[in-house]
This record gives structure tokens, sequence and C-alpha cells, in this order.
């Protein structure tokens, strides 16, 4: 509820000062984050960006075999090569979506 509170108030054009170590609620809630660690600053900026430049060069793939949802993480260089394998043993691929580190996962990666 206080997260929905605090996104309605946010698109009133208020500022929030949000602090907490449940970084999945921040990744949910914020456009913007900072990050200490130690009492030192180590992020200041957008939450967007972070997670677009820890980007990762490989890929989920999401597929069913034999009636069951399987996924597998792909190098975006074997891309095809794997859709195709997996076609060629009459699977059917559900999705294909980079592999989108979340918040928290940076936050720990992060020096």
């Amino acid at each position: 509820e206080l997260r929905d509170v605090m996104v309605e108030i946010n698109k009133l054009g208020k500022t929030i000062f949000f602090s907490s170590h449940i970084v999945s609620d921040v990744e949910e809630v914020c456009e913007k984050v900072i990050f200490i660690k130690e009492g030192k600053l180590i992020y200041n900026g957008n939450v967007d960006s972070i997670i677009s430049e820890n980007l990762q060069l490989n890929s989920k793939l999401r597929y069913i075999e034999n009636d069951e949802h399987k996924s597998l993480i792909v190098d975006q260089r074997n891309v095809n090569l794997e859709i195709e394998k997996l076609l060629k043993k009459n699977n059917q691929i559900i999705s294909l979506e980079p592999n989108k580190p979340t918040l928290e996962e940076i936050f720990y990666s992060v020096k």
C-alpha cells in the first residue's frame, strides 16, 4: 500500500526521499537512486541507467519442450544457432529477452 501511495504522490510532481535496504522496493518505486556502501557514495543516478550499464551480453531464451516450460541463458553471439537447434527438435519458442540484472544484483556487484 505504501508503495502505491508513494508512486501516486510522485506523479503529482513531489519528490520523496525513500531509504530502504529492500532494494526490490527501491527498483519498483524510484526513478533515481543513491548507493552508499560502508559510508561511501558509490552511485548516484537513474535506476534505468545503472541497469542498462550492467546489462550482460546474453539473453534468456524461454521455450516449451515435451509440454514442459524451460529456459536457457544464451550468449548473444549464439542466439540464432540455439534457436535453430530448439526448432529442429520441434520445441516451441516462447520468448527471447535480454538477461537483465535486478537492482539488488547490481548493488552487491558495484564496488
